[in-house]
């Protein structure tokens, strides 16, 4: 496992991106992890209906929809767009808008795993706590700083902004 929590990421997608070398293509970065977020952006939607019934069900909650919620929370997590080095390229992005909107659902979900007692205790049981927090941290940052050329984004930190105002 790499530091992305993915197989086989290692040397493309990281926290922080380093030194870049002076043949490197970018368009490459950034369509490599379009494709992989994409892939798990699939995944999160595949499952995604058991996060609804982890919030408005809980009592019907069996072992295995816990573990297809915790499956759907963990596809949300360290998507290959939010780290580098495609995150500090945002503005070569396609379709900045839909990211900006997928972003701003997982968040609110994200937000949700601390408030919700049964998600948290789904996430607390079957998700990496750390993967979440830099999950967190990764998409509010890119949403900050989009929002200056992105008017969805900049419409959503009027959102986001108060739910995760103790989020540093």
């Amino acid at each position: 496992m790499g530091s992305t929590g993915r197989q086989g990421t290692d040397s493309l997608f990281s926290m922080d991106q380093g030194s870049v070398p002076i043949n490197h293509h970018d368009n490459l970065d950034i369509m490599t992890a379009q494709l992989r977020t994409q892939f798990y952006y699939a995944r999160f939607m595949i499952y995604r209906p058991f996060v609804y019934k982890a919030l408005h069900f809980p009592e019907l909650m069996t072992e295995e929809d816990q573990i297809c919620c915790a499956l759907a929370i963990q596809s949300a997590c360290l998507w290959p767009l939010v780290l580098a080095p495609p995150k500090n390229k945002k503005r070569l992005v396609p379709h900045l808008f839909t990211w900006t909107q997928n972003f701003v659902g997982i968040l609110l979900i994200l937000r949700l795993t601390t408030e919700n007692e049964c998600l948290k205790k789904i996430c607390n049981e079957r998700v990496n706590r750390k993967d979440l927090e830099q999950t967190t941290t990764l998409m509010l940052e890119w949403i900050q700083d989009i929002k200056q050329v992105d008017g969805i984004a900049e419409w959503s930190w009027k959102m986001l902004g108060p739910l995760y105002s103790r989020h540093g």
